[in-house]
């Protein structure tokens, strides 16, 4: 036999704790696409920029130019950049760890300049989605557990007036709560 008690909070308490957890879930994998699809087209934006002004910078200045900005770039950035020339020298490298490996051509007017890798991974974009990602979800957890908890404190006022109405069931001038119990009530006395 059900109580009461069980049928409002542990019921209650399981349905809502399943459809905020699925809720939570689906809304996580929507922002990990969502945020990943940004990302690689930010990411792609700010390779095109690096790539064209490596290759402007390599023709138009002198290697000294493209050193200064490629340094710029990296430390405004936070990525990881390794630039080698026709004969891949190494011209400009914060790649002390050695993890680029894959270099790509860089072109201008369809003369080779050189080669470069980069990684942001490590870039202020990427740490920023990262920081966003856990920001939303512990305000979602917060959220949650005030909810849960007024949850759980309204259904414990009614689980009280529901014992309160049913300990006067059989008494003549009961005030009820609810109006099944009530009707229970006059049926009874009747």
């Amino acid at each position: 036999m059900n109580s009461i008690k069980n049928l409002l909070i542990s019921q209650i308490f399981k349905i809502v704790l399943i459809i905020f957890l699925s809720t939570i879930f689906l809304l996580n994998i929507a922002f990990y696409f969502f945020s990943n699809n940004q990302f690689q087209k930010e990411i792609a934006r700010q390779y095109d920029e690096l790539y064209n002004m490596t290759a402007h910078l390599s023709t138009e200045e002198n290697f000294e130019s493209l050193i200064v900005y490629l340094e710029h770039y990296t430390h405004n950035n936070d990525v990881t950049i390794h630039f080698k020339n026709v004969t891949e020298q190494t011209v400009f490298t914060n790649d002390f760890d050695d993890i680029l490996i894959k270099f790509e051509a860089i072109y201008y007017d369809n003369v080779l300049l050189g080669y470069l890798a980069v990684d942001f991974e490590s870039s202020k974009l990427s740490k920023d989605i990262l920081y966003g990602f856990v920001g939303l979800n512990l305000v979602s957890i917060t959220l949650f557990a005030f909810g849960m908890y007024i949850l759980y404190k309204f259904l414990r006022n009614e689980n009280t007036k529901i014992r309160l109405d049913l300990k006067h069931i059989e008494t003549e001038s009961s005030v009820f709560s609810y109006k099944e119990i009530k009707q229970l009530h006059l049926q009874l006395m009747n």
